[in-house]
């Protein structure tokens, strides 16, 4: 298996670092290729609203940065990985601005699929999803929510499968370890 690790955990909140530190202990104990990009040292421009991406270019965006190279490396993975310190439910600011500007992988045309409204598919395959939230404390609203993102954007990004846990950092190293190995098993059998 092949993975793309985007770490989007802020800088500022360095105390959730370990959670980086068990994936990768994780990924490499059950064999898997996997490129990680921290996401705070890239990069990224915000998405402008263009469509570029859908109209000038199709599947490549106009603005050239960092992103053209990750979205590459992302589609011709098998897992998408999202790491991210859960902010009000939803991703980091950093993972926020990189997954705004993944339009260019589905095409601009829209379809009713499973009663709502979707794009059509840019390639035949896409990745699966695993999103990893990361919270000081639990907060049941905002993982609820999170967990929702988590399969919102599977919908949107095609992923055959999707898998979110939540880890917090007051809890033991071996629970967030389970975690962490369930997600992986369940994305990748």
């Amino acid at each position: 298996m092949k993975a793309v690790v985007l770490n989007g955990i802020d800088n500022e909140y360095g105390n959730l670092i370990f959670a980086y530190n068990i994936l990768i202990q994780e990924l490499n104990q059950i064999g898997w290729k996997f490129d990680t990009y921290f996401l705070y040292e890239k990069e990224i421009e915000n998405c402008k609203g263009c469509f570029g991406c859908w109209v000038q270019t199709p599947g490549s965006c106009l603005t050239k940065d960092n992103t053209e190279s990750i979205l590459r490396n992302i589609i011709n993975s098998d897992t998408l990985i999202l790491l991210t310190n859960i902010t009000f439910g939803g991703y980091s600011s950093h993972l926020k601005k990189l997954m705004d500007r993944f339009l260019p992988l589905v095409n601009p045309f829209l379809v009713r699929r499973s009663g709502r409204t979707s794009h059509l598919p840019r390639y035949k395959i896409y990745p699966s999803i695993a999103g990893i939230g990361v919270m000081i404390s639990p907060d049941e609203e905002a993982e609820k929510v999170f967990k929702e993102l988590i399969y919102r954007n599977s919908l949107h990004l095609f992923a055959p499968k999707h898998a979110s846990t939540i880890l917090f950092a007051g809890q033991p190293k071996e629970k967030n370890q389970q975690k962490i190995n369930y997600l992986l098993q369940s994305i990748g059998t």
